[in-house]
């Protein structure tokens, strides 16, 4: 059962990540004033990339996951590298267990699982950054994990247009 619906996740995945690179008019738009803070708020991090923070903006408006908290979730994960890979074989923005470099696909799939972490830790986001990291909950490696996270989190969340 459980390698059924690992199938059946994974054929999702990739039906979503077909719809997002084929057909990108049908994404939801993403207003100008959200971009220009969004892409702000990645140049106080060294990342000037226009396509990065549209599909920050783009993960943001679908997941209802705030662009800062997406931001310092991604940069924790890969420093804005597209096509980072991690010793484990994590791959991209949002180091996803699947080899996909495409920014908004693999943002749309690394806002996703952090949402099923946050169900999976009924809304505690400590232990959904701790889940989605890949840390037991209460490792001292992992709680310094969610201390970056949430410490950039806030710093993030101060910047203005």
């Amino acid at each position: 059962m459980k390698i059924l619906k690992s199938t059946v996740f994974m054929l999702l995945l990739l039906a979503m990540m077909f719809v997002v690179q084929e057909q990108q008019r049908l994404i939801v738009p993403v207003s100008l004033q959200n971009y220009n803070l969004t892409l702000k708020k990645l140049q106080t991090l060294g990342i000037d990339s226009k396509e990065i923070a549209r599909s920050i903006d783009l993960a943001s408006q679908q997941s209802g996951i705030s662009q800062s908290f997406l931001i310092a979730l991604m940069y924790t994960e890969s420093t804005g590298n597209p096509k980072a890979v991690s010793s484990l074989n994590y791959n991209g923005l949002m180091q996803i267990p699947w080899p996909v470099y495409y920014a908004d696909a693999n943002m749309l799939i690394g806002a996703h699982i952090f949402n099923e972490k946050m169900r999976i830790a009924n809304r505690n986001v400590e232990k959904a950054i701790l889940l989605y990291k890949g840390y037991p909950i209460g490792s001292e490696r992992g709680l310094q994990q969610v201390r970056k996270v949430l410490k950039l989190y806030d710093k993030l969340s101060e910047v203005s247009v």
